[in-house]
């Protein structure tokens, strides 16, 4: 097993990249955490349900006593709802 080992430049280089990328996802995550806090309490606590680790549509379904097939319909609904408010928000930013 060779040791691989980089320049301080690379790694700065690396480094930068990563900060710049950082940077460009906060105003998405600003806005998906505010287009959540506007979603019905039912509908944030089926997506943080899905999204746990171990979350699957299958029991979740069950435990609602509905169809995986409904409750994916509902969960996509919910993803699209929450896609358009956030290209709202962005939206409005860029406008500010």
């Amino acid at each position: 097993r060779a040791r691989m080992t980089f320049d301080d430049d690379l790694l700065g280089q690396i480094a930068d990249e990563a900060v710049a990328e950082a940077a460009e996802l906060e105003p998405r995550r600003t806005a998906l955490a505010e287009c959540l806090g506007r979603l019905a309490p039912d509908q944030r606590q089926l997506v943080a349900r899905r999204y746990e680790p171990g979350g699957s549509v299958n029991d979740m379904a069950r435990e609602r006593g509905t169809t995986p097939k409904a409750l994916s319909e509902m969960l996509r609904r919910i993803r699209r709802a929450l896609m358009l408010c956030i290209e709202r928000r962005l939206a409005q930013e860029a406008r500010a």
